[in-house]
């Protein structure tokens, strides 16, 4: 069986999405507990030196981004990469 996710406002389909078996959701619990425990014997000294990159990676997607604000939150164009910028910036 599948779930559509139907937008109601725009009167189309935005993605079918396939039912999980309990399996697939336990497989996908212990990558991401794994990948906590990782992340969590990362310095904080490597964790602040990863975070330009992450900026850069922020502002090259920020057009894909704002449109993705705008359309979920109705958010205005302007202020959706206004707010892309911010995030990496800080």
């Amino acid at each position: 069986m599948s779930y559509q996710s139907f937008n109601p406002w725009l009167q189309r389909q935005e993605g079918i999405f396939k039912e999980m078996t309990d399996s697939d959701l336990s497989m996908i619990l212990d990558r991401t507990w794994e990948a906590f425990l990782r992340w969590r014997a990362v310095s904080h000294d490597a964790r602040c030196g990863m975070l330009p990159a992450l900026g850069d990676r922020l502002l090259a997607r920020r057009q894909e981004l704002a449109e993705i604000m705008a359309y979920e939150m109705g958010k205005p164009i302007t202020q959706a990469e206004a707010e892309v910028e911010k995030c990496a910036t800080t």
